[in-house]
């Protein structure tokens, strides 16, 4: 089991873990080139993406000159990074933007808890034609708000149940939150799924933010 998730239990039967690596393809990095042996351009541009969307293009708080310095090396090998870019962060259907549109529309903004947040349902999805997997970068879209220190978006699943992502400008430990909740992920970037309705679960996030338990 190969992570950087500092939450992370104890999976697996032999574990590597480093929280302070800036994401798992890092450490993957690492047991390769100590291993030794040729990596091949199409596994260094798998690489690539990978410290790629877990850095948000390299600009989240765990990138370190190690990790400017793996991705040096493994720009070295032959493949497309700006067709990888644009594959990664700039290819999304109509289907997408409306769902997009959907969820923006419904935007709430709780400002004396600094909270900003906003839902798709399956009916939406439904509605506009988009797939769940196309809406994981809603959270980016909606962390740009300056007013509120802590984002998040709910959705729901299959079984009804929501996904909650929740970030962090800097002053919360969203990890904290999600891990009470059977979740996890950095200090600034976690999950988990409520077990309650939509309003159960904005609410207990609220009462999280405000400490109560």
């Amino acid at each position: 089991m190969l992570d950087h998730h500092r939450t992370n239990p104890g999976f697996g039967s032999i574990l590597v873990l480093d929280p302070s690596a800036s994401s798992t393809a890092e450490l993957a990095f690492r047991l390769i080139s100590r291993m030794g042996g040729e990596l091949p351009d199409r596994a260094a541009a798998c690489l690539y993406a990978g410290i790629l969307t877990d850095t948000g293009r390299f600009q989240y708080e765990a990138v370190t000159p190690e990790t400017l310095l793996v991705a040096s090396e493994l720009r070295r090998h032959a493949f497309d990074h700006a067709a990888l870019g644009r594959a990664l962060f700039e290819d999304g259907s109509v289907a997408y933007l409306r769902a997009l549109s959907v969820a923006l529309g419904r935007l709430e903004l709780v400002a004396e808890a600094s909270f900003v947040w906003t839902y798709l349902t399956q009916s939406d999805l439904a509605h506009t034609g988009a797939s769940m997997p196309e809406t994981d970068d809603l959270i980016d879209v909606v962390r740009v708000a300056r007013e509120a220190d802590v984002a998040c978006v709910l959705k729901q699943q299959w079984d009804g149940r929501f996904k909650v992502s929740l970030r962090s400008r800097g002053g919360t430990d969203v990890a904290a939150i999600a891990l009470a909740r059977g979740g996890g992920g950095h200090r600034l970037a976690s999950g988990y799924t409520s077990q309650t309705g939509l309003e159960e679960s904005v609410q207990d996030i609220l009462h999280a933010l405000d400490g109560r338990p």
